[in-house]
């Protein structure tokens, strides 16, 4: 039986602030975790989770910096590759179950395989939404990649100190929302809206500001080549079941840039391909939950 579409609001209180979620479902069930991608939020699963069963308590949380959570704190300094893989496992802590499902988009896909390397034991099924890993770097490119990181932080926080907000009409923040994206990103109209809805804050009569953390455009992961990416795979010992469901264009990439990494990922996990683009979770959910819903009630390990 598919999920209801209502949703509640719930906050984790945090040492820096809160952290915002949607929950679905009765939270006596088993958790299942989403994680959006990097600077949507958590209506990115909106379309999404009444396609899903029923019988889990689903929540869906806006990473720090994203949506109604709070930033969390720099002192100055770039957010780290660690930083959100830490949110993370706070949030195990919070909930207290003995397993969990995470379902990740993008950014959140990789979030969810980071803490599958730190704290295997804590997840049964692992869903990965079109981002096999956040940021492949050749050894020879690693000292101009994080000097240019370094810059455009600096750039960023220049314009924080500097308290230059900058304000929209509802028009204006639409496009935004849909065009800083990279390619094979777009959203449809429907999609905009809903991401936007906790993406900006009205300040005055058809005047909006973007809520999210400026920062997170200069966001310093932890750049691997794709030799030590594959290492990560093979030297853990992956008991979780993995469930890999990539665009077809996502699909083409990795496979001429990283055939390597794809041929581990087939190795430890079920792939599947599908027509759309990046955030066709968004935009046509029924594409992704057909896959998902083959797998979420299985019973794991065997």
């Amino acid at each position: 039986m598919a999920q209801s579409s209502k949703s509640q609001e719930i906050e984790i209180a945090t040492p820096w602030g809160k952290i915002s979620a949607k929950t679905w479902g009765h939270s006596i069930n088993q958790v299942a975790l989403l994680l959006h991608g990097l600077e949507d939020n958590a209506n990115t699963f909106d379309g999404l989770i009444p396609l899903l069963p029923q019988d889990y308590y689903y929540v869906s949380i806006d990473l720090p910096g994203h949506g109604k959570s709070d930033v969390l704190p720099s002192l100055g300094l770039p957010l780290q590759g660690m930083d959100y893989v830490y949110v993370i496992k706070m949030l195990f802590d919070h909930f207290a179950r003995e397993k969990y499902i995470i379902i990740g988009h993008s950014f959140g896909a990789i979030l969810g395989m980071q803490i599958g390397f730190v704290y295997p034991e804590k997840l049964e099924k692992l869903f990965i939404l079109d981002t096999l890993w956040f940021q492949i770097i050749k050894p020879s490119e690693f000292g101009n990649w994080t000097r240019n990181k370094f810059q455009e932080f600096a750039k960023i926080q220049n314009q924080i100190n500097r308290n230059t907000t900058v304000y929209f009409t509802y028009k204006q923040a639409e496009d935004v929302m849909t065009t800083w994206r990279y390619s094979n990103c777009e959203l449809t109209p429907k999609a905009t809206k809903t991401l936007l809805e906790r993406s900006i804050k009205q300040v005055g009569n058809d005047k909006y500001r973007f809520t999210r953390d400026p920062k997170l455009k200069s966001y310093l992961c932890y750049p691997l080549d794709e030799q030590y990416a594959c290492e990560m795979i093979k030297s853990h010992n992956i008991t979780f079941k993995i469930v890999v469901i990539v665009t077809e264009k996502a699909e083409i990439f990795y496979n001429e840039k990283y055939p390597n990494l794809v041929e581990e990922y087939k190795k430890v996990a079920d792939w599947f391909v599908v027509k759309g683009n990046h955030h066709v979770h968004l935009n046509e959910p029924s594409v992704v939950s057909n896959i998902i819903n083959q797998f979420l009630d299985e019973a794991y390990p065997i």
